[in-house]
């Protein structure tokens, strides 16, 4: 009989990219019960930590406005709730721009975690450094606003190509430096050519003035 992964889960392990090569090296070399056991032995997995019974808290910063916002804000909450008993987590908020990405318990588009001496991958959500900031410029002619705004906003696929992109500081160049995960000359490259941009999709540049009245 041909092993395969099925019997791998039976014997307790968790799927994983290991899998394909341990099922050929098995099946190549015809190995009998006791030495399937015996070659297992160093993709032992660690063991799974359980969730936390209660959620840590957690920012919302997100509410319905209208009825037809009722179904996602109630969304978000729930799958936050089940996420934030993460026994890694130590604090979380929920973005204006929230929605469900998957199951209960998924990171949701708008979803911010902090993790303690932990990486999670997959907690990058469904937009990865996507973020929400508020400028108020006060009286100031909203066309002028929207004219520099425009000026320097770069939106859609990819970065700002080479002569357009813009100058990153010497603080922010020596924390890359200083980071043994962002320390590459590929990643800085990407950095820099993304500087300053809104992406493609649903980001947006949102400006709000106050209502002026007009005078008579």
């Amino acid at each position: 009989m041909e092993f395969n992964g099925n019997h791998l889960i039976e014997l307790g392990y968790r799927p994983a990219k290991w899998f394909k090569d341990a099922i050929s090296y098995i099946n190549e070399n015809n190995l009998e019960e006791h030495q399937i056991t015996e070659y297992l032995v160093k993709f032992k997995q660690p063991d799974l930590i359980p969730l936390h019974e209660t959620a840590k808290d957690f920012m919302i910063n997100i509410r319905a406005e209208h009825e037809s916002e009722n179904d996602n804000v109630e969304k978000v909450i729930k799958t936050m709730k089940v996420l934030m008993k993460t026994p890694t987590l130590i604090r979380g908020a929920l973005m204006p721009d929230a929605c469900p990405t998957g199951p209960e318990g998924q990171i949701p588009v708008g979803g911010v975690v902090v993790a303690q001496n932990a990486i999670h991958p997959g907690f990058h959500s469904a937009d990865i450094c996507c973020s929400v900031m508020l400028t108020d410029f006060g009286k100031t002619n909203p066309k002028d606003v929207l004219d520099a705004a425009h000026s320097i906003t770069h939106f859609g696929y990819g970065g700002r190509p080479r002569g357009e992109q813009m100058p990153m500081s010497q603080e922010l160049m020596d924390a890359f430096r200083e980071n043994e995960f962002l320390n590459d000359e590929k990643l800085i490259s990407i950095a820099r050519s993304h500087m300053g941009t809104q992406g493609d999709g649903n980001h947006f540049l949102l400006l709000e003035f106050p209502k002026i009245q007009e005078i008579p």
